[in-house]
């Protein structure tokens, strides 16, 4: 082989490890963009804030307005999870240490609400009398200013219970530490 052959060769091999890395950024960039939309399930992660700077008033003036939304946001998750702090320690059920998160149905609303309880059979017991008439029911989920809560048989306090959704999954069981309930 010559030198010029050799250089050649050198050129194409530089040329295709340049493609694979900008194909591999691209395929990254495309991951992480799936990634967050399903984490978030297509929302933003902290809305209103965009890093643009602006020189008008009224750019300024929702910028404003969209870190009010953003404080007034956070300030709804704090709440939201001490809310689930304070009320998933204990299953609704039987009062011991909750140790399962689960996803009841609530045929009524015809939704799926997250709960923490303490075994299995709790949830075979709420899931068998949610698939009786309503009226008899002896648990219940309610709807209090901006969420729900879950309502044992004494039909006291209640727990929050977030909508089924791997977004409320994941911040329950960050907080709960509890394990994810699997079907039998």
């Amino acid at each position: 082989m010559d030198t010029q052959t050799i250089l050649i060769i050198i050129a194409l091999l530089l040329l295709v490890c340049y493609m694979n890395q900008e194909t591999n950024r691209k395929i990254d960039i495309e991951n992480n963009k799936y990634i967050k939309r399903l984490i978030t399930n297509g929302k933003p992660v902290i809305e209103g804030n965009d890093n643009k700077k602006s020189t008008d008033k009224k750019s300024t003036d929702k910028k404003s307005n969209d870190n009010k939304k953003s404080n007034d946001k956070e300030s709804k998750n704090i709440n939201f999870r001490k809310e689930i702090e304070n009320t998933h320690k204990r299953c609704p059920h039987t009062g011991m240490k909750s140790k399962i998160i689960a996803c009841i149905q609530y045929p009524p609303l015809n939704t799926g609400f997250l709960v923490s309880l303490c075994c299995p059979r709790c949830l075979s017991e709420i899931q068998s009398d949610f698939a009786r008439p309503q009226q008899d029911h002896n648990y219940k989920i309610t709807k209090k200013g901006e969420y729900y809560y879950f309502h044992g048989k004494d039909k006291k306090g209640g727990q929050i219970a977030p909508k089924c959704t791997l977004e409320n999954t994941k911040i329950v069981r960050e907080i709960t530490k509890n394990e994810l309930s699997t079907p039998s």
